[in-house]
């Protein structure tokens, strides 16, 4: 049985989804008492750059089998370059940086140059064997890197200089594009419940070890794209969470850490399957982050108000 709490939780993401046209996915679990409530907590969602948390759980476990050292440096190169988000795409070609670097931009940033070259670092495969089915991540999918989601959700063309791309993608309307209704077979996709499971997994210790849970923790709490979740929350409250953006589908994840304890928080917009005005409304994902921010708020204090049961 829920408690009232948790039933009003449950309450914001339904009114919230009753005031959208786009598809709303919501996962709250507290990890103190597992209580949880979920919408659409089984419906497939594109991750966008959620994916990239599956890449660092990967590049974690080989650093605990003392495969690699987080210290070990490899060049950029310009064919590692990927529009969108990130830094390492306007560098100069042929600096060396150190795999922890290519993870924090990757986390705090949300580098997509950077998760490219730890995604291919790592393997595709080793992240569907060796993260997502011992996680028993039935659900999600990490097919696609950042130049692939490109190439296929955007249509654009991965042969164009990566300025071409980007540009396309700021100017293109890819509403109703079909890699955002999660029905091919190749794709990055999730749902509020594997996202919930992911985050208990490494909150409890158990990726690896309890240090390597903790220090990719640490990582994920230095993420500097703060406008959804963390947005509207008492200054100073610790997130360790990761956002994720493609055209107006608009996403953040993590776990929140209060006085009163911790719980998961994951939202998933899928603005590109809204209506054509609320579609527009949402330009650079700005609508959807408002919403998002908003519900996090509302969440955090119900969870921290100590006179409600």
């Amino acid at each position: 049985m829920q408690s009232k709490k948790t039933e009003r939780i449950k309450e914001i993401a339904d009114q919230a989804a009753r005031k959208l046209s786009g598809p709303l996915g919501f996962g709250f679990y507290d990890l103190q008492t597992g209580e949880s409530c979920y919408r659409n907590g089984e419906k497939l969602f594109p991750t966008a750059s959620i994916f990239k948390i599956f890449v660092l759980a990967e590049l974690y476990r080989l650093r605990n089998e003392g495969k690699l050292s987080l210290e070990d440096r490899y060049p950029l190169k310009g064919s590692m370059k990927v529009p969108g988000s990130g830094i390492l795409f306007q560098m100069s070609e042929g600096t060396d940086y150190s795999l922890y670097d290519y993870a924090f931009l990757m986390m705090t940033l949300s580098d997509n140059t950077a998760a490219d070259f730890l995604y291919e670092y790592v393997g595709r495969a080793n992240i569907r064997d060796h993260v997502l089915k011992p996680m028993g991540l039935q659900n999600t999918k990490v097919g696609l890197s950042c130049a692939e989601l490109f190439q296929y959700y955007c249509k654009i063309d991965p042969a164009l200089p990566v300025e071409q791309q980007m540009h396309a993608y700021l100017t293109g309307d890819f509403r109703n594009n079909d890699y955002y209704f999660c029905t091919q077979e190749n794709n990055d996709v999730t749902t509020p419940q594997d996202l919930s499971t992911y985050y208990t997994t490494m909150y409890e210790g158990k990726w690896c070890s309890r240090q390597t849970s903790s220090d990719l923790l640490d990582l994920m709490k230095k993420c500097q794209t703060n406008s959804r979740i963390p947005k509207k929350l008492p200054v100073g409250t610790q997130v360790a969470h990761k956002t994720g953006t493609f055209d107006r589908l608009v996403c953040d994840s993590g776990i929140v850490y209060t006085k009163k304890g911790a719980y998961i928080l994951s939202l998933l917009y899928n603005g590109n399957l809204a209506s054509p005005d609320e579609y527009l409304r949402n330009q650079g994902g700005s609508y959807g982050e408002a919403v998002l921010a908003e519900i996090s708020k509302e969440v955090f204090d119900i969870f921290t108000d100590s006179s409600k049961k």
